[in-house]
Order: C-alpha cells, then sequence, then structure tokens
C-alpha cells in the first residue's frame, strides 16, 4: 500500500511539471498538424476515424490540450485494431489524457490498440486497463515496427489472461519496434502468468532504449522484468533502469525477465527490487544502492537522454530529458531576482510559468530592506522552485502579508531555503506572508521572525486548499497570537505535514501552530522550544508544542519533553524522535531527524548585489563620481579604459593620475565573502595601471640608486596611496638588486633623504603618516621615523590663530606662518583622523608660540576644526591662497569624513542658509559633469581629481565603509558587532545629572576598550564619552563619589547684547554658574566661548563652553547703518545731511529695511539743492514707511525731481508711521502738495509718541 502511495505522489509531482512544460510552443514538439485535437470530442472523432478505415498514414495529428476520457463512466475504445492499425504520426504535445478506462475482454488495449508502422510520441496516460485479453499497455497494447517515444503512463494494468503470449506493460504490451524515452509510473499485475514488463511486455526483435519504470511489477508465473518481461529475436534493452519492485516466480528479473539473445545493456536496478537484473542469466552486475542511483553522475552513466533530478520530480532517481520542467525564467543574479520580483508587484503574476532559482543570493541585509514578492492585489501564481538554494540577508521591518514571498495565490514554491529577519504586523514570515490556496514544498526557514497575528518561519497564513510538505523551521518565531514554528495561522481544508520546528516560538496566545477547519498535520514533530508570554490582559492561552489550538486532525507528530504546557493535548511526547517514527520524508540526522531534501541545499557562495546604494545621497554621490570620471576620460581623449589607456599610464606615479586612480580604486565594496569589486568597469585598466606604476618605480629606483626623488618625500607616499587603492601591497612592490621595494619603509619610517619626510615642510609629514597608515602598517621600535614621529611633528607646527576661546587654529604649506591656510588644515586633520579617539597626550614645543603643550590629537583637531568653520564663505566654499576653489572644499570634505563627520551635519560647515560642503562643491561642476578650479575657469585636471575622491570619501562614509585612506580589508563580524556595541553604549549614555552618570561612563569605558585598538577611530561618538570622563574629573574619578559639574548656566547677561555686523563680542558683566552633582553652584571664570572674530547677521547667540558643557546667550547683531546712534526712541539714529536723506531713501526703497520700530531725528536744516532727482523715501515699498521721523523743528527744502516718481519727502506711508509730533499717517498718501509729506492723513485714531 506504502508504495502505490508512493507511485502516486511520484505521478502527481511529475505531471505537474509536465503540464507546465506545455506550455512550450507546440512548435518544439511537431511540425505543422493535418489535425490538431483539443477535446474529447475530437479525439473520439479521431479514434472513429481511425477504427472505421483511416489509417492517417503519413499525417500529423496533434494534440493542443489536456484531455479527460471520462473514467468508469466512459469507458474507451482503443485507437486502432489489428485489421484497422493506425499508421501515422500522433503527437500529444506533452499533455496528459486521464481517465483512460478500460475493462475488457479483448485484445490489443490501452489508449492505442494497434499501432503499424506509426509513431505515438509526447504524450502522458493517466488511468487503467483490465482484460483477459492479450497485448495490453497504458499506451499502445501492440506495436508493430512503429514508434513509441517520450510517453510516460501511471495507468494500472492488469492483465487476466492465462495464456503465456497475453504480454502486458506500462508502454507497450508487445513491441518489434522502437520504445525510447519512456517511462512507466503505473502498475502492471498479471493474474493468469502472462508475461509483464514495466515498459514493455514482450519486446520480440525491437529495441527498447532510455527507458525506466518507477512500478510495481508482479505476476505469479514467469517472464517479469521490471523493464522488459521477454526480450528476443534479436532485440536490445539498453540505457534502462528500474527502481520498481518485482515479483514472480521463474525468470524474474528487475529489467529484463527473460533475455533470449543476452541483448540487455548499460541497465541498473535498486537493489531489493529484485534478486538479478536480468533473470534469465542471473546476471546481477546492475545492482546500485538508493544513493548510488540518486547521485548526480549517474545519469551521465546512462547517457545524453537522461538527467540529474534537480527538481525532485523523481525521488532523487535520475529523470529523462524531456521530462525535465523547462523554466520561463531562470534567476542567476540579484539584479534578476529585484527584477522578477518588481515584475510581479507591478501585475504579472507568472500563472502556468516556471520561475527557477539557479544561484544562492544574498539580499543585503538592513542597508538593503527587502519587498516581498506578490500583494494582496497581485499575488504570485506560478510556480517559483528555488532549486535548494539559499536567500539569505533578507530584511523587513514592517507591513503585512510579508516575507520573501508576500502573498501567493495558488502558486508553489519549493525548495528554497531563507534566512534574515522579518518583522510584520500581521501574516509575516520568512518564506510566505499570506498563502492562498497554493503549495510550499520542502521550503526552510533560518531567519528571525517577530509580528503580530500569523507568525511563523514558513507561513505566517495559510488559507484555501492549500499544502504545505517537507518544511522546516530553524528560526526564532515571536508573536502575539496564532505563532507557529513552520505555520502560523492555518485555516480552511488545507495540509501540513512531513514538517519540523526547532527554533524558539514566542507568544501569549495560540502558540505553537493555529490549525483551524478540515486542517490535517501529519507526520510532524517539534523539538524547539514554546515559551508562553504574559498578554496585555488574561492569562497565556493554547500553548502547544506540536499545535496551539485546531479542529482538524493531528496524526503522527511528536514533540521533545519541554518546561511549557501543552494546552489542548496535540501531539505525543517523546523522549527521542527518529524518521522512522515519521515517515520516508526524514533521515537521522545527529541528534534528530533531518529533512532528506536538505542534504540538497547549496553551498555556493552565494551571489550579492550589484551594489544597492544604501540612501539617496549615497546613489546621487555615486552618480557624480561615475559622471566626473567619465570627464576625465572625455578631456583625456580616452575611450574604453581610463586607467589601462598607453598615454593615460605614461603619467602613473604621478600627480596627473594617481589621484584619479586612487578616486576609482577607493570607489568599490567588498561583498561578505567576496572580493573587493570597483563599481566603474575599467577592464583590465586596474590592473595595468600597477603594473605601469611597477614598470616606473623599478626603473627609478635602478637609475638613482634606490631612490624614487631626491628631495619630495610625497612621491613615496602618494605611490602608495594609489597602490594601495588599486590592491597593490607597498610593502612588496617591484624588485631592486634582487629584493622586494619597501615603499612604507623607503618613504617613511626609514627615509633616505637627507632631510628625512620634513624636508617638504610638514607635507612630508603629514602625506608620510598617511601612507604609515593605508594599511596601519607596523613601524619597527628602532626606526629612524616612529610613527609618534610623525604625529608630534604635524602637532608642533599648529597655528597660533584659534577661534572661539581655543588658543590653536590650523596648519600652513611648509608649517610656519600666522594664518591657517584650508587644504593643509584639512590634510593635517586626514592624517591625524586615526588618533583622534586616542587618548595619549603628546608633549612638545609648540613651534609658533614657543610654549610648551601637552595635548591630545583630539584637542588639536577639534581646535583646527573650528578654525576650518570659521573660514568658511557663505556660498559654503574655501578660499585658499586668495583663491575660491574646488580643492579646498574637496580637502575639508575628506577630512569630515576622515573623522566619520557627515558634511552635512557639523553646523560649524552648513551655511546660515542651509548650503553645506557638498552644495559649495558641486558650484563647481561643469556641464560635462567634471569640475573647474575656479568658477568659470573651465575643467581643470587636479580640480577634478580631488573632487571625485573627495565624492569618494563621502561615499565611503555614508555606506558606513573604512575612510578613504584605511585601506585595510573589511571589518571582521566580531570587529563591526564591537564597534556598533561601543557606539551604542554610549549613545546611551544618561545625562551628568543623572545618578548612575559615572557607572554609565565606566560601563561605555569597557565596551569601548572591547574594540581593537586601530579600529577605534571608527567609534564615531567617543568624543561624547571622552567628554564626560574630562566632566568628571577623568578616568580615576568614575570609582569615587567626588562631585562634579552637571551643568552650567548664564546667570548674568553681559553687559552688551546689541552689536553691529563685523563687531568683536564682549562678555564683560557675563556671570557663568556651575551646577554640581551634589546640588551646590559656584562661579566659572575659565570657560571658553564659541563664537566668530567678527560677528555676522546669522550671529543670534554666543556659546559658553566648559569642558564638555554648553550654555549660550542671546545678542542682536544687526546692520551697521550709514547714521549715527542706534534707532531706539532714546538714541534715534541722527539725520544730518542731504547724504543721509538718500542713504534712509536706498535703505529703504532699494534694501528693503523693515522700519517698523525704528527712530529718526533731524538735527539741523538740509537743503536737497544738490539731489538732482529725488523720489520720496518708500515711494515703491508696498508696506510704505512705518518707523517714527521727527524733524524737530528743521527744514527740508529744494526737493527736486524730474520724473513722475518725484513726490514729497516721504513717497508712501504704513501702518505705525509717526511724522513729526503726534501725528500717526497710515497706508497710502496719494496727491498733495509738496512738503514734508504728500497725502492726506486718514481718520484713525491719534496714537501717542
Amino acid at each position: 500500500m506504502m508504495l502505490r502511495k508512493r507511485i502516486q505522489r511520484f505521478a502527481a509531482a511529475f505531471l505537474a511539471a509536465l503540464l507546465l512544460a506545455a506550455s512550450v510552443p507546440l512548435a518544439a514538439f511537431s511540425a505543422d498538424a493535418d489535425l490538431t485535437i483539443g477535446s474529447y470530442a475530437e479525439l473520439k472523432a479521431f479514434a472513429d476515424a481511425v477504427n472505421g478505415g483511416d489509417g492517417f498514414e503519413g499525417k500529423t495529428v496533434l494534440l493542443t490540450a489536456d484531455i479527460s476520457l471520462g473514467g468508469e463512466s466512459s469507458p474507451w475504445t482503443p485507437i486502432g485494431a489489428s485489421g484497422t492499425p493506425f499508421k501515422g504520426s500522433f503527437d500529444g504535445g506533452g499533455h496528459i489524457v486521464s481517465g483512460l478506462y478500460i475493462n475488457t475482454t479483448a485484445s490489443n488495449q490501452g489508449l492505442f490498440g494497434y499501432l503499424s508502422g506509426g509513431t505515438v510520441r509526447n504524450c502522458i496516460v493517466q488511468g487503467s486497463v483490465a482484460s483477459s485479453g492479450g497485448y495490453l499497455a497504458g499506451v499502445v497494447g501492440y506495436n508493430a515496427r512503429g514508434t513509441i517515444e517520450n510517453c510516460m503512463s501511471t495507468v494500472d494494468v492488469t492483465g487476466s489472461g492465462g495464456s503465456f503470449v497475453h504480454y502486458y506493460g506500462g508502454i507497450a504490451g508487445y513491441s518489434n519496434g522502437t520504445v525510447s524515452g519512456c517511462v512507466n509510473a503505473g502498475s502492471v499485475t498479471a493474474t493468469g502468468g502472462s508475461a509483464c514488463g514495466g515498459v514493455v511486455g514482450c519486446n520480440f526483435g525491437g529495441t527498447v532504449t532510455d527507458c525506466y519504470n518507477k512500478s510495481a511489477i508482479s505476476n505469479p508465473g514467469s517472464h517479469v522484468g521490471g523493464v522488459v518481461g521477454q526480450s528476443r529475436s534479436g532485440a536490445k534493452v539498453e540505457n534502462c533502469y528500474n527502481v520498481g519492485a518485482v515479483s514472480g516466480k521463474t525468470n524474474v528479473g528487475a529489467v529484463v525477465g527473460q533475455d533470449q539473445n543476452t541483448g540487455a545493456a548499460n541497465v541498473y536496478y535498486l537493489e531489493g527490487s529484485a534478486d538479478y537484473g536480468v533473470g534469465s542469466t542471473s546476471d546481477a552486475s546492475g545492482v546500485r544502492t538508493a544513493a548510488e542511483l540518486r547521485a548526480a553522475s549517474f545519469a551521465e552513466t546512462l547517457g545524453s537522454a537522461f538527467a540529474a533530478d534537480a527538481d525532485a520530480l523523481n525521488d532523487g532517481y535520475p529523470v529523462l530529458v524531456w521530462q525535465v520542467p523547462v523554466p520561463d525564467l531562470v534567476i542567476g543574479s540579484y539584479e534578476e531576482l529585484k527584477a522578477f520580483a518588481d515584475a510581479v508587484n507591478d501585475g504579472d503574476d507568472y500563472a502556468d510559468k516556471l520561475v527557477r532559482l539557479d544561484v544562492n543570493v544574498e539580499l543585503g541585509g538592513e542597508s538593503n530592506p527587502w519587498t516581498p514578492i506578490g500583494t494582496s492585489s497581485d499575488p504570485f501564481r506560478g510556480t517559483f522552485d528555488g532549486n535548494y538554494h539559499v536567500v539569505s540577508g533578507l530584511y523587513i521591518a514592517s507591513g503585512s502579508s510579508v516575507g520573501f514571498f508576500g502573498c501567493i495565490n495558488g502558486g508553489t514554491v519549493k525548495n528554497l531555503v531563507v534566512d534574515g529577519s522579518v518583522t510584520g504586523s500581521s501574516n509575516v514570515a520568512a518564506v510566505v506572508g499570506k498563502l492562498t490556496g497554493g503549495t510550499l514544498e520542502n521550503c526552510g526557514s533560518r531567519a528571525s521572525v517577530s509580528g503580530g497575528n500569523g507568525v511563523a518561519g514558513v507561513v505566517g497564513y495559510a488559507n484555501g486548499s492549500y499544502a504545505v510538505s517537507g518544511c522546516f523551521n530553524a528560526g526564532a518565531v515571536t508573536g502575539t497570537g496564532y505563532v507557529g514554528g513552520v505555520a502560523g495561522w492555518t485555516y480552511s481544508a488545507g495540509t501540513v505535514e512531513n514538517c519540523c520546528n526547532t527554533g524558539t516560538v514566542t507568544g501569549p496566545s495560540t502558540v505553537g501552530g493555529f490549525k483551524r477547519a478540515a486542517v490535517a498535520l501529519t507526520n510532524c514533530f517539534n523539538a524547539g522550544a514554546v515559551v508562553a508570554t504574559q498578554p496585555s490582559f488574561g492569562s497565556p492561552s493554547n500553548i502547544g508544542p506540536v499545535a496551539g489550538v485546531t479542529t482538524g486532525s493531528v496524526d503522527n507528530c511528536y514533540y521533545l519533553p519541554y518546561d511549557g504546557t501543552n494546552s489542548n493535548g496535540y501531539g505525543t511526547e517523546a523522549a527521542a524522535i527518529t524518521a522512522a517514527m515519521l515517515g520516508e520524508a526524514f533521515a537521522d540526522g545527529d541528534a534528530l531527524p533531518v529533512l532528506r531534501w536538505v542534504s540538497k541545499i547549496s553551498a555556493d557562495e552565494p551571489v550579492y548585489p550589484a551594489f544597492v546604494e544604501g540612501t539617496e545621497l549615497s546613489a546621487q554621490l555615486a552618480a557624480y563620481i561615475r559622471e566626473a570620471v567619465e570627464s576625465k576620460k572625455k578631456q583625456s581623449g580616452v575611450t574604453g579604459t581610463l586607467l589601462g589607456n598607453p598615454d593615460y599610464m605614461s603619467g602613473a606615479s604621478s600627480t596627473a593620475t594617481d589621484w584619479m586612480a586612487l578616486a576609482m580604486g577607493r570607489f568599490g565594496y567588498r561583498p561578505v565573502g567576496g572580493d573587493y569589486t570597483p563599481l566603474i568597469d575599467d577592464g583590465d585598466g586596474y590592473a595595468a595601471y600597477l603594473e605601469a606604476m611597477r614598470t616606473y618605480i623599478e626603473t627609478t629606483y635602478a637609475e638613482n640608486d634606490g631612490v624614487l626623488h631626491s628631495v619630495k618625500a610625497t612621491e613615496w607616499h602618494r605611490a602608495v596611496v594609489a597602490i594601495a587603492a588599486l590592491g597593490g601591497d607597498p610593502e612588496a612592490f617591484g624588485v631592486y638588486n634582487g629584493a622586494p621595494i619597501d615603499l612604507i619603509a623607503d618613504g617613511s619610517y626609514a627615509c633616505a633623504l637627507e632631510k628625512g619626510p620634513g624636508g617638504q615642510g610638514i607635507n612630508g609629514w603629514i602625506w608620510g603618516l598617511i601612507a604609515l597608515d593605508t594599511g596601519m602598517y607596523t613601524v619597527p621600535a628602532d626606526a629612524k621615523y616612529t610613527r609618534e614621529t610623525f604625529i608630534t611633528e604635524i602637532l608642533k607646527m599648529q597655528l597660533t590663530d584659534g577661534v572661539n576661546g581655543n588658543a590653536y587654529g590650523g596648519w600652513v604649506l611648509g608649517g610656519y606662518g600666522s594664518s591657517s591656510d584650508v587644504d593643509i588644515t584639512a590634510m593635517a586633520i586626514q592624517a591625524l583622523a586615526p588618533y583622534y579617539n586616542d587618548d595619549t597626550v603628546y608633549t612638545y614645543v609648540n613651534t609658533a608660540a614657543g610654549t610648551t603643550v601637552s595635548k591630545t590629537v583630539r584637542q588639536c583637531v577639534d581646535e583646527a576644526l573650528d578654525r576650518l568653520g570659521s573660514m568658511m564663505n557663505a556660498s559654503a566654499g574655501f578660499s585658499s591662497w586668495n583663491t575660491n576653489n574646488a580643492e579646498s572644499i574637496a580637502q575639508v570634505i575628506v577630512a569630515l569624513c576622515a573623522l566619520g563627520i557627515d558634511p552635512a551635519a557639523d553646523e560649524r560647515f552648513v551655511t546660515a542658509d542651509g548650503q553645506t560642503l557638498l552644495d559649495g562643491l558641486l558650484r563647481f561642476r561643469v556641464s560635462d559633469g567634471g569640475f573647474c578650479h575656479v568658477l568659470g575657469g573651465g575643467w581643470n585636471s587636479m580640480a577634478n581629481d580631488q573632487a571625485t575622491y573627495a565624492l569618494v570619501a563621502y561615499w565611503r562614509l555614508e555606506n558606513g565603509m573604512r575612510a578613504l585612506y584605511d585601506m585595510r580589508g573589511d571589518w571582521t563580524a566580531e570587529t563591526r558587532e564591537a564597534i556598533d556595541a561601543a557606539i551604542a553604549a554610549i549613545d546611551a549614555l544618561p545625562t551628568p545629572d543623572d545618578a548612575g552618570y559615572k557607572a554609565a561612563l565606566k560601563s561605555a569605558c569597557a565596551v569601548f576598550e572591547a574594540v581593537p585598538a586601530d579600529e577605534r577611530r571608527y567609534v564615531d561618538n567617543y568624543a561624547t564619552l571622552a567628554a564626560g570622563i574630562e566632566l568628571v574629573g577623568g578616568r580615576e574619578a568614575l570609582d569615587t563619589d567626588e562631585a562634579y559639574i552637571v551643568s552650567i548656566s548664564v546667570t548674568r547677561r553681559p553687559d552688551k547684547t546689541r552689536y553691529y555686523e563685523g563687531d568683536a563680542f564682549d562678555p564683560t558683566g557675563m556671570v557663568v554658574t556651575a551646577l554640581y552633582s551634589d546640588g551646590r553652584q559656584e562661579t566659572v571664570a575659565d570657560y571658553r566661548l564659541a563664537v566668530r572674530s567678527s560677528l555676522t547677521l546669522s550671529d543670534d547667540r554666543v556659546y559658553v563652553l566648559y569642558k564638555a558643557l554648553k550654555a549660550s546667550v542671546e545678542i542682536e547683531v544687526r546692520e551697521k547703518m550709514p547714521w549715527d546712534g542706534e534707532g531706539t526712541e532714546e538714541e534715534p539714529y541722527l539725520i544730518r545731511t542731504a547724504d543721509d536723506l538718500v542713504d534712509l531713501w536706498k535703505y529703504v526703497s532699494e534694501k528693503k529695511l523693515d522700519t517698523a520700530g525704528l527712530c529718526f531725528r533731524m538735527t539741523q536744516d538740509i537743503n536737497m539743492k544738490n539731489i538732482s532727482d529725488w523720489r520720496g523715501i518708500a515711494d515703491n515699498v508696498a508696506a510704505g514707511f512705518r518707523g517714527h521721523f521727527d524733524g524737530a523743528g528743521y527744514a527740508v527744502w529744494n526737493l527736486n525731481g524730474s520724473t513722475y516718481n518725484v513726490c514729497g519727502l516721504f513717497g508712501k506711508l504704513g501702518d505705525g508711521a509717526l511724522i513729526g509730533a503726534g501725528s500717526v499717517i497710515t497706508k497710502d498718501v496719494p496727491d498733495g502738495e509738496m512738503g514734508i509729506a504728500r497725502g492726506r492723513q486718514k481718520n484713525l485714531p491719534r496714537k501717542s509718541v
């Protein structure tokens, strides 16, 4: 009985695949047909015509649809008889003829009764044939020198005739023709002793090749074979195998019962199916174990007609090539998978189509959230075959009906494993969120899944006539209701069989799985923990290790002992669970049974997204980078590869070409487990450029006695940067005197130049340190120039032009001067960036001040950042050497990114109107996407190169990669976790006034110190931790109860808070008070001010800094007016001359000065005779003049004008205007006499002054 079920399951799965194959264009099966058949009536008419004497000789008949013959209620009369045989060509087109029913005493029975010289191909037949007559089969009863090819029978054939010559077979009862490429999956049974075979009963002088049998073949007599019962008269049986059970009395063979001609060759059979392969010769040479038959190589042994069972259609045994479903879509990359998902979500449901995944795919995790395949309005309806591949990196953060697939309606997903993280509201799972009337077969989840209702590893919600089989969950699943390991909310008449869960399942209600209505749960086990949590009200309910609750059936299901409850008693507790308890879908594993198909899961390296830009900004930056590279090619006259172009390579190891090599080399990514991949496709250019550099360096060393340049150490440093960016090894790059050239040693710590790296001033120290740190190379303890030397030499050249209360500022070219240079300051920060989070205190004599200084790198860099911020202009740019240029902006961007600072997020580098450094840099873009040095100056090579690598630095920061000049390999998972943990610990620090502040600081210190020392630079918020430690009094104070300052405030405002643009802030009179953790307050004197040296109109407050604390005081900065006074009632602006009145007109009418509340007073009579064309004040201002103008008894005369604009002293007065004493003039003042004001008063309430 189990064997019969196994056969039926195979047939069902196999026939489903063949239905897909039927979608192949008919021309693939046959040439133009003389007759096409698409219905039962047409097939019956064809049969009647043949049986009426039309043999269709020389004609082709094509079946164009699946046809049901009606079964027992409609017995079938075979096509063709001995007197009226079929002689033409019948092409089944891959379609199924089902419902064949024959129960008779006649001979020559089957879909076709008698075939004479004709052909039957590409046909699948289902049903039953029974007769006491001879020559019975599912496809052709009697094949007289005809051809039967690529056919399949699942027909149960039963012959009860007593004669030896009553031959029975699955495909043909008798054949003296050709039978090839055929499969039998129906039983063949003889009750009267006649010879029978799985494919052919008697092969009389014919050939049977490339066939196999899956079914049980039985005969109480003799001549019983799994493929052929009897083979005689020169007949051949080749390239065949049998896995069906064969039983009989004599001449019983697993392949051939009796072989009179020893014509069986390359034939095999399953161990135990019969004693011998060929019964008559007792030949057992073809016996094989199931594992041997299922091996992929065995299909090759059988020949080219066979293929390995990659689709699990045949229980792992080889299938014929024609049986392998031809996918409508084969997915071989992330991009193809994404395109498929988009197509489904755009309305292509893939109904009746097969999609096959041919690779493991990494989706990208949190940086690349996945959009589920299929929605409630656009579900997937086709078949998706994962082909035993793994989809990893699945990340979904929210939504309903979510998973790798969102919604499936009537479709199938099989042979797929999913890993990642999925969170949603309802109908949430790793594989399929919502399944309606479809099939999930051989699917597994290793993902963590969480949600609300209907949450599981494999399918969140299943409804309709669905089937879930052979599935497993190994991930954690958490929900609030209807939570299961494999299936969450399963509703209606579906089945769940041969499934298992080993993950932890957690929830307050209906946990373990939810089965309802007629759901059948069969042959399943749970070995994972089932955890009941407390619901928002009431108590946990319906908690079970197998099912939470069901009104269906639970058969042969087990669970291991566990501490939780089994509310409804489903399943059987077992101390140990074995495969034998569960059935043939399982095999015994190390500790628990495993599904047999799990051994087929692909272990290949996954393919990755080509590169998924994580943010909109990342995509914008990438576009700018690509356009700048294309601009370089265009301006260089290069097509194809840039770095590999011979003319371009002629500049290798020079400033003309190395900087673009740096940019292109660092614009790339390394997928997890994969190789570094540049995002600019430059062909072999990267390798070619490296080789050109090697040639240049070897040649130069040979010509100059091992020296790359006689003066410039930066020649080594730039070469190191370019080589490392392109994947070369600067410590062994080329050969000189038989030894590898070590550019790191020669240019940095063992520099052979007479003046060492500092021969070029600060430049040599900066770039020497950058070169050393491209790989954080080890410097020998006895090195001529240690790493500390490079750091100290840079620090000691810091200038004394600090801002915001800082004594020190930036750096300048050469190292000596009085005013910081943008480019050199930015480059110094780039070099010092790896040490920003290092608390080492360096002591040195500052060359500008001549004093001994002890500071950390962080303190120096913070001062320099303040200085750089003060140098930024209103267009988010910088001037270097009195030139506003692109390169200076580029260097500042690289510096900030090296520190992990987002250039758009640091207020020091954002203008008052919101412009960022990126905005400033993009102002220098030219029409082809390249960059110019100065605005309007045209494309410039150096500007283009530096802008490009600055954009790359920003792009790398945006994508969470190593800094531009840190060219080590990617972080290990452990290091990345340590960095993230440190950042999280610092972000979680409470405010200083929290009672647990010191303890939190100490804990965060421990987490920070767990990060490898040379990776701590990437804890981008460490400055917050360091400031907190400084605030409480240092590391030693963390273990004391000593009070510390928790906040500061300005308790008395400074005497002066109103300023004009360009004034300096004066703190005189300001009092700053500190609040301590023990509640006391004290005045602070050694605070610092964060304020510009010259105030601007955008300044509205001044920040007061003390250690890590900050307070502020509001100020008012006004534009400097051309009149004396303050514009207040007490100190009005004084109008003394005609020019003062002209200025008043200009400020109101042209500069749109808001005059509301401003006061003006004349100090003497004013003669306007020299003002030739006077226009009234506010003549073109909609709101009019709204201030107070006091003539103080003085006169204005000789107002002259030559245009229609001439009017009185005031052209227009607005609300609140006060002219003279006690008169309120409002809004429009039209016609009137020329005088102090031209107009009439409106009858409005008078307003006193």
